[in-house]
């Protein structure tokens, strides 16, 4: 039979290939993850959020349109109670 150092290497062995496995999975997922659509990428992202309880901000885009309105809101608020 196999001795308490067979035993061993053969644990060693088995531990290191799950390890290998686990970094080649996480290789081939990141691989996959960098190569799916941009859709892909928002429906995560809309995932993150709704279970969070918040909705997620606006892209910079969005936010420097919303910062522009909302400046010319007040200006034209400003506008209306003067002669």
């Amino acid at each position: 039979m196999i001795g308490e150092i067979g035993t061993f290497v053969l644990i060693v062995l088995v531990a290191t290939a799950a390890v290998f496995l686990v970094i080649w999975g996480a290789a081939r997922a990141m691989r996959a993850a960098k190569r799916s659509r941009p859709s892909v990428s928002a429906a995560g992202w809309a995932l993150l959020f709704l279970s969070s309880g918040r909705m997620p901000p606006p892209p910079p885009a969005s936010q420097i349109e919303l910062d522009i309105s909302s400046k010319k809101d007040r200006e034209s608020s400003r506008d209306v109670g003067e002669p």
